[in-house]
């Protein structure tokens, strides 16, 4: 199994330009959404309108901040929006409760970036960042791992109607 990257070297590099631009004040931080959208417009169809496409991006937005605040190189911040993705997919791929096995899911994931396998895995990840992906992953996306499926899946519902007749 191996994880494709979903935003490439350049993009992050751009990210990464962009965050540098709002430290210094060059450019508004409310600007930075908009912008980030154009980034991930291959991944989410966005409406301002559309309350999942806004929680992706806040997923996508909150990763980031993540990443900037470990100090995480454009490899790593690439890697780490592909985990959060492939997550994401996992848990919205169907209605039933699939916590389990997303987690389990994740843990692979995280054993291809953090242990050195080669071919099957790299180390991409030091083992003090890694423990932070796994704080960071267990804090935000799998305690609210049931309110993401609720907005992202459909719902079913099965009406049963029993009419008993004795005679």
């Amino acid at each position: 199994m191996c994880i494709n990257d979903i935003i490439s070297y350049e993009e992050v590099m751009d990210i990464i330009s962009l965050k540098n631009q709002i430290s210094v004040g060059s450019i508004d931080e409310s600007c930075l959404d908009v912008i980030l959208m154009e980034f991930f417009s291959k991944l989410l169809t966005y409406t301002s309108d559309n309350l999942q496409s806004r929680i992706e991006l806040d997923l996508l937005r909150s990763s980031i901040d993540f990443s900037f605040s470990k100090g995480f190189s454009a490899v790593e911040i690439s890697k780490l929006l592909s985990i959060v993705m492939h997550i994401h997919a996992s848990c919205i791929c169907t209605v039933n409760d699939n916590l389990a096995q997303t987690h389990i899911f994740f843990k692979e994931l995280m054993r291809q970036c953090c242990i050195n396998r080669i071919p099957v895995s790299t180390s991409l990840f030091s083992s003090e960042q890694s423990h932070s992906l796994v704080d960071y992953f267990t804090l935000t996306y799998f305690s609210h791992f049931h309110l993401y499926k609720f907005v992202f899946t459909s719902r079913s519902s099965l009406q049963l109607h029993v009419h008993y007749n004795p005679f």
